[in-house]
């Protein structure tokens, strides 16, 4: 029987040595500063942003977990304060709120960077963000490495600079495949679960790295194209 080429191996195999190496400088990569206001029991030591954020996201899915009249204020929290995504109406929020989980990670991209942190928010071991950091991260690395085909990862607007200008370079690379771009969030779970068992980062650190990677390594795929 004629097997189908595992078409996503070549950015796996990309990924699993880059993902480890940089976990390693986690503590010094990763800036994303946590508000002064929270919406549950926090404290916020002398650990590195990354474990800080990382400690905050879990007591925020177990608030939402146990305490359900209090979902759409976590929600809206996570996403408009630590997010920083101030785009949303409250009405978007309920609509994403909800769906089930698995039509909004199946469907259209349309709003992932929002809907699919409130998916990591009600089921993080399942699923994680999904942004405009993280796609460049992963568009770049595969640029940068000269992988043809690119798989094209679809990455949302932002507001920083300079992943606007790699977001708008990356239009003129002609040889990526167009007909994974709708397919980006379910494509990312499957690279984050295949990256995460050998190098034996959890999934959820495997995105902190990505995401705390894009700066550079979209400065280094803008150098190269």
């Amino acid at each position: 029987m004629h097997k189908e080429p595992d078409y996503l191996q070549p950015l796996v195999d990309l990924c699993i040595p880059y993902v480890a190496t940089s976990y390693k400088n986690l503590d010094n990569i990763y800036q994303w500063k946590i508000p002064t206001k929270v919406p549950v029991p926090f404290k916020q030591g002398a650990e590195p942003l990354w474990i800080a954020n990382r400690n905050l996201r879990a007591a925020l899915s177990k608030a939402w977990r146990w305490i359900p009249e209090k979902r759409f204020k976590l929600t809206r929290w996570y996403v408009s304060d630590w997010g920083r995504i101030h785009t949303n109406a409250d009405d978007t929020l309920r609509y994403y709120l909800s769906r089930p989980s698995e039509d909004l990670a199946g469907g259209p991209l349309r709003g992932v960077s929002t809907w699919s942190k409130i998916l990591a928010l009600q089921d993080p071991d399942h699923y994680q963000s999904y942004d405009a950091r993280v796609a460049t991260s992963l568009n770049a690395l595969q640029l940068i490495h000269g992988a043809s085909p690119v798989i094209v990862f679809k990455i949302p607007p932002s507001q920083n600079t300079l992943i606007s200008e790699f977001r708008f370079l990356k239009r003129a690379v002609s040889n990526a495949q167009n007909d994974f771009r709708q397919k980006s969030y379910a494509t990312y779970l499957r690279l984050v679960e295949r990256v995460a068992a050998p190098t034996r980062v959890p999934k959820d650190v495997v995105e902190m790295v990505l995401f705390a990677e894009a700066g550079q390594l979209a400065k280094e795929a803008i150098e190269k194209l």
